[in-house]
């Protein structure tokens, strides 16, 4: 299963930051990480530059958007990029949503275990947890 990880960013380099090292740790990773700037003002796009350059087993592709589209904008231009890739599924996120290290590995297997679901599964949704409040949202 070959996953394209799609993850919008404005203005919070430091959640991207983390973000971006938590799709690197995930035990199954993506075989793309996505990230489409939404014309961010604080040195995201010159971070992006130098960041898609490393190394990886990740094929990094950078998206920046001429002006900020909103959330709605932005996700609509990484899964129209996405589309674009070769992949099976697209995995969408915030800058400031942090996976746990298994999650991408977690929806592969649930998907590997139901052959019979497999054709009526259009898409998946994982559990949002507020660490800072403990409690599901």
């Amino acid at each position: 299963m070959d996953i394209c990880a799609v993850i919008v960013t404005f203005n919070r380099l430091e959640c991207l930051k983390k973000a971006l090292k938590k799709y690197e740790e995930q035990t199954k990773r993506p075989k793309y990480l996505l990230v489409v700037n939404n014309n961010s003002s604080d040195g995201t796009m010159e971070y992006l530059k130098i960041w898609e350059q490393e190394q990886s087993e990740i094929q990094k592709v950078v998206v920046n958007l001429p002006c900020n589209t909103g959330g709605a904008g932005g996700f609509h231009a990484g899964m129209e990029k996405a589309l674009e890739l070769d992949c099976d599924w697209i995995w969408v996120s915030d800058d400031d949503a942090y996976p746990e290290p298994d999650a991408l590995k977690s929806m592969e297997v649930f998907y590997d275990s139901h052959p019979s679901l497999q054709e009526r599964i259009a898409a998946m949704c994982g559990t949002i947890m507020d660490y800072d409040k403990e409690k599901i949202l």
